[in-house]
């Protein structure tokens, strides 16, 4: 992603909020229980501490993508993440304050800091945070936007949209097609340029179909751009059936990535530690029957018990399996001996 766009989704009223509540927690917890606690010095130490905690606080919601403004808004999923950088604040404050020899831990005011905190914390979340947001962001600059397209294509789009903290003033959709005169439509797009001008649009979206022409999306898509408005492509011309989808970045190209397996790399390291750890215990669990089907096998027929070929696995790669011998150890030489016995008929596989 270029440079000038990396903060393009980042929320600041969501950070100024969380900012807030500290300073609200720490105003009526004073005043409830810290006025005599501490010296002038002390204080200093301890403000100190409680500013790098709420440092470290703000910088783990970062990482959980808590202030980025397209984050659907789940109350489980927020109050679950803001509770975890919660905790590991609280945790990173008290090993500076328990290796600080300026400070006497004050039982009763640093709990009662706490309990506020994250009390207020959760209302803010419960209540007031998309209450405060929608209050805030009541200006004047919020964003004018058209649809391009179809007003039911929007529905599920839009849907998405008010989950999010993304603030936008819709003024209306366009037709693609200039013989439709539709009552939802405020105009055609083949004049775009008059309507963009007529309700002084800031931001236009194109819902990029199948059946829709890239060359045609093309042409006003540099339209909006000699006119300084900002243009945004919704990707929905593939049919994702069963796959999981995300949106990212390489350089300056957008990537869209449709996939049906995980990919989180923690959720495969993890797997892959459970196959590991799972294999071992269970060859150890099942070493007595593999011992005495080794023996089995050699006592059977001559050759080694165990039997190795380079077989096919997920997409075409080779992979080399071991298993115990089930068949005579030259049963591979027999194979053309034996084809006229085959009972699949089309001889794509043997048996």
């Amino acid at each position: 992603m270029n440079r000038s766009n990396s903060g393009a989704s980042f929320d600041i009223i969501h950070i100024f909020m969380d900012m807030c509540v500290h300073i609200i927690s720490f105003i009526i917890a004073y005043f409830a229980w810290g006025q005599d606690v501490y010296s002038r010095a002390e204080w200093k130490t301890f403000l100190t501490v409680y500013i790098v905690s709420i440092f470290i606080f703000l910088l783990i919601n970062r990482t959980l993508y808590i202030y980025n403004s397209t984050i659907f808004f789940y109350l489980d999923r927020i109050i679950r993440r803001e509770s975890f950088s919660f905790v590991m604040s609280i945790f990173c404050a008290a090993m500076i304050f328990v290796n600080s020899t300026d400070l006497v831990f004050q039982k009763e005011f640093i709990l009662g800091l706490t309990v506020v905190t994250y009390s207020v914390l959760f209302l803010e979340i419960l209540f007031f945070e998309r209450i405060l947001d929608r209050i805030i962001m009541r200006r004047k600059n919020i964003p004018r936007i058209l649809y391009v397209g179809p007003k039911d294509s929007y529905n599920k789009f839009r849907y998405f949209l008010q989950k999010t903290s993304i603030i936008v003033n819709e003024i209306g959709y366009i037709s693609i097609d200039d013989n439709d005169d539709s009552l939802e439509y405020i105009g055609k797009l083949s004049d775009l340029e008059t309507l963009i001008r007529k309700y002084s649009i800031d931001q236009v979206y194109f819902l990029q179909k199948r059946e829709l022409d890239i060359k045609e999306v093309q042409k006003y898509v540099d339209l909006c751009i000699e006119m300084g408005i900002t243009c945004r492509i919704v990707l929905d011309i593939y049919r994702r059936r069963k796959s999981f989808s995300y949106v990212s970045s390489i350089g300056t190209y957008p990537v869209c990535t449709f996939h049906t397996v995980t990919m989180n790399t923690y959720e495969m390291v993890i797997k892959r530690l459970f196959d590991i750890v799972f294999s071992l215990v269970a060859i150890v669990l099942t070493s007595p029957v593999m011992i005495i089907t080794a023996i089995a096998v050699k006592l059977d027929s001559k050759g080694p018990a165990i039997f190795k070929q380079v077989r096919v696995g997920k997409n075409g790669r080779h992979f080399m399996i071991w298993k115990f011998r089930s068949m005579y150890q030259n049963a591979d030489e027999m194979k053309a001996e034996l084809m006229a016995l085959n009972e699949i008929e089309d001889g794509m596989m043997f048996k």
